[in-house]
């Protein structure tokens, strides 16, 4: 076991624990994420990201990233129901392509449909160029406990079980 000092742990590496990553990041402050999985999403999860959300990725430089990440500027994003993947189409909820939307009078960045499987990986790039942010994957956060100002954490790598207290 080790004692290392770190100013600021993140726990959870999904779209919250990256983005206070990229934003601690833009600040130099150092930090280091610790995601119990590899990064990799095999479930479905968040299908799109927020108005604010993507003035936070304007923000960051990657809004037409995230935008094209899935579809094209000019594909329809149309909800269908049909009675089957083959069936007949029952009702079509119609939502213009962001080609079509064009700019929105209350902010420069509208909702964006980008499935976490697409969003997590670009807000990693983008935390892990910045030289005082350090991802690490396969570490869970087992458990911490404060003694004055001081935090103790302790975290175990999924792979070999190696612990490690920070």
């Amino acid at each position: 076991m080790s004692d290392t000092n770190l100013p600021v742990l993140i726990a959870g590496g999904g779209p919250v624990g990256l983005a206070l990553a990229v934003e601690l990041g833009l600040r130099d402050i150092p930090c280091t994420l610790v995601e119990k999985r590899d990064g990799k999403l095999t479930v479905p999860r968040m299908s799109q990201v927020s108005t604010r959300g993507m003035e936070f990725c304007r923000r960051w430089g990657i809004a037409e990233e995230v935008r094209n990440a899935v579809w094209t500027n000019t594909h329809t994003l149309d909800f269908v129901y049909l009675t089957s993947l083959t069936g007949d189409e029952i009702a079509r909820l119609k939502v213009p392509s962001y080609q079509e939307r064009g700019p929105l009078d209350y902010t420069p960045e509208g909702p964006c449909h980008c499935p976490q499987i697409y969003f997590d990986p670009i807000l990693a790039e983008l935390a892990g160029s910045f030289p005082s942010v350090t991802l690490r994957y396969n570490t869970a956060l087992e458990s911490f406990e404060q003694e004055g100002e001081t935090i103790h954490a302790h975290l175990v790598d999924s792979v070999t079980g190696a612990t490690e207290t920070v």
